[in-house]
């Protein structure tokens, strides 16, 4: 199996469809797809990080409803010591900061009662020694902190005992949590603050040796942002704009040359490109820029030094660049292994002789790799999901054009069930969250769960996704609910049934977040096109949500007038926008899904829109899935999603066409 070329008729006439599968895969007999349970399995490597001499890995490992960290021996793969995560708690990355010290970080919710019940996730960093075997938790004490792992900014020259975070202190006493940067321990507890920031501050760029470089300040209200040069106590600005949420350009770290590396996305133009800001001048030039115009997706680092040696962005797969010829050389060669799939360079040991990889081939869900660059060989540590393989597991992928109603061509994936004719099936409308985020071409364990139980599926890079260009982007803004967001969704439905390979009566819509709100739109304001809805913690009350937000001056609040508008002004707009003004019109059965630790929409989202459903008399169910997040991330919130849709889409769609599932 491997890329076939295929062309459907509602294709734009210039582009064919990339496809994974081939029709004599189609042809045979088909095994039984795996389990339920199968497909809700964590990754079973989430994170794995080299060390900096080769020899040893750190990963961190699914075990049931459990993550545990590793640490492997990188020639044998044998465990050499574990750390659970504590109850309450879940392991999300692990890198290295020396060759003898594996850092890692864990998140856990806070509840609160805001906005109907809502938790925010904290997280945490720990170092553990390889070689004693104790771990050593970072930032603790009477204080919250909330950090990420790219703001763990390396050892301290001549220090080997000590490094500098930087790090958003909860328990600071000003309205808005200050970010500070902290110097920390690995052989004791306790912090000291080397930097302080003002209730303005929103990142600090850090040198080589972990000293404080750059500041950058934003002023929410006026969507004024400033980048200051700090040297010891002064700071002198240094570079200064606006945006249209106040946010400033992403600062990635330190160039080879010393210079600034930065991503502008809200530039109102183009995203494509990594800025150079000379840290003498301030003087801004254009360092690099994607091929083809994509939004940059991030910036990549040095693990060692912090230093930005790349770049990253996504056509249909995610794609890297590398400044140094030698890392681009090493790129490519890694890359003709994955032709029918794609890869990236992790991290690459001191010495240049060995690599970490991630790639996915067609017939699997991805893996771990060791590269080794003498021999060019590589060497799988582990796959991410080594139940799911082939057609049958992961169904027949196809990267797909539409036209919508305007004529513009919107880019799409599809996913449809192995071994099934694709004629007349039963269709899922799988709407991404953010709406700002996009869909790739790589597994999707929803997708491929769906098509494994008979169903097509299609995820679309709707107008206002992002990675697509500043100008597609901004296409959406505004246009929630009754605009291009929602309608390039249904004309992607209207594209497989005219191509007869979607029946129209048997249509469901499916989203998590922002999907979850079309979900809920597509069930009220368009109830003719959708058998059937499911959101998964979803907004359903956008108009009482933005009176609540309209109220705040941040550039959180900043964003959401952007997308929506403000309650003050486009009142009437966002209640017609807003399924929980329109319960009403409600035609088709209703699956609300919520987790109770979601901290990015609060579950009390889905228990009034449940609440007003069952008073208007409509089909409505609410599962609330204890211990789970927004992003679904454990095993059993993973697996109670899945049994609620197989068993929701069987009464309403379904039966799948001609494939039996098996028991659970």
């Amino acid at each position: 199996m491997g890329f076939a070329m295929r062309k459907l008729a509602f294709i734009l006439a210039a582009a064919a469809s990339v496809c994974f599968g081939s029709a004599s895969a189609q042809q045979a007999a088909q095994p039984s797809p795996p389990s339920a349970e199968a497909y809700a399995r964590l990754p079973l490597l989430s994170s794995v990080g080299l060390s900096p001499d080769g020899r040893h890995l750190v990963v961190v490992v699914a075990n049931g409803d459990q993550t545990e960290l590793r640490i492997l021996d990188a020639d044998t793969l044998a465990t050499q010591r574990t750390l659970a995560a504590s109850p309450g708690n879940i392991l999300r990355e692990a890198y290295w900061l020396d060759d003898n010290h594996p850092f890692y970080t864990t998140s856990a919710a806070e509840h609160s009662n805001w906005m109907g019940g809502s938790a925010s996730q904290y997280r945490q960093i720990g170092v553990i020694s390889q070689d004693t075997g104790r771990t050593q938790l970072l930032l603790g004490g009477d204080s919250w902190f909330s950090i990420d792992a790219h703001a763990f900014r390396g050892l301290i020259a001549g220090e080997p005992n000590a490094a500098h975070i930087e790090a958003r202190n909860e328990s600071s006493p000003v309205h808005k949590p200050m970010i500070d940067v902290f110097r920390v321990y690995l052989d004791r507890p306790g912090q000291e603050l080397i930097a302080s920031g003002n209730e303005n501050t929103v990142d600090w760029v850090l040198d080589d040796n972990g000293a404080p470089i750059v500041r950058a300040d934003v002023e929410a209200q006026t969507k004024h942002w400033r980048l200051f040069r700090v040297d010891g106590m002064s700071a002198r600005p240094l570079f200064d704009g606006f945006s249209s949420t106040g946010w400033p350009p992403e600062l990635g770290g330190l160039l080879a040359d010393g210079g600034l590396a930065a991503i502008d996305y809200d530039n109102p133009v183009r995203a494509d490109q990594v800025l150079r800001i000379d840290l003498s001048s301030g003087q801004v030039t254009t360092f690099w820029q994607t091929p083809d115009g994509s939004d940059l997706g991030g910036l990549l680092h040095d693990i060692w030094t912090g230093r930005v040696v790349g770049v990253s962005w996504t056509d249909d797969f995610t794609r890297e660049h590398f400044f140094d010829p030698q890392l681009e050389a090493l790129s490519h060669t890694v890359a003709a292994q994955f032709q029918d799939g794609y890869s990236t360079i992790n991290e690459v040991s001191r010495d240049g002789q060995r690599a970490l990889v991630f790639g996915e081939h067609a017939e699997d869900g991805g893996a771990y790799y060791l590269y080794d660059a003498p021999t060019q060989a590589l060497r799988r540590i582990g796959q991410r999901y080594p139940e799911l393989t082939g057609a049958a597991a992961l169904g027949d992928r196809e990267a797909i054009k539409y036209h919508a109603r305007d004529g513009t061509s919107i880019p799409a994936y599809l996913t449809l069930p192995s071994g099934v004719e694709a004629h007349n099936l039963p269709l899922v409308v799988l709407v991404h969250d953010g709406p700002h985020q996009r869909v790739q071409f790589d597994f999707d364990w929803m997708s491929s769960f769906l098509a494994s139980r008979g169903y097509a599926v299609i995820r679309s890079n709707y107008r206002g996704s992002g990675g697509l260009g500043v100008a597609w982007a901004n296409a959406g803004l505004g246009r929630w609910g009754d605009g291009v967001e929602q309608t390039d969704v249904d004309d992607g439905v209207a594209a497989l049934v005219r191509n007869g390979i979607a029946d129209p009566s048997r249509v469901c819509i499916i989203g998590v977040g922002y999907g979850g709100y079309s979900a809920l739109v597509g069930a009220t304001l368009t109830p003719h096109l959708y058998a059937c809805a499911v959101s998964i913690n979803g907004l359903a009350d956008l108009a009482g949500s933005i009176r609540i937000i309209s109220t705040y001056q941040d550039a959180n609040s900043n964003w959401w007038r952007l997308q929506i508008g403000d309650w003050r002004t486009d009142a009437a707009h966002i209640r017609a926008i807003s399924p929980f003004e329109h319960v009403d019109a409600v035609a088709a059965p209703i699956l609300l899904i919520h987790s109770v630790e979601d901290a990015n929409i609060p579950i009390g989202q889905s228990r009034e829109m449940a609440a007003r459903l069952r008073h208007a008399g409509k089909n409505v169910r609410l599962v609330e899935l204890e211990g789970g997040d927004h992003n679904l991330s454990s095993e059993p919130s993973r697996l109670r999603v899945l049994q609620e849709l197989e068993q929701f889409l069987g009464q309403t769609i379904g039966p799948a066409a001609q494939q039996s599932a098996p028991a659970h």
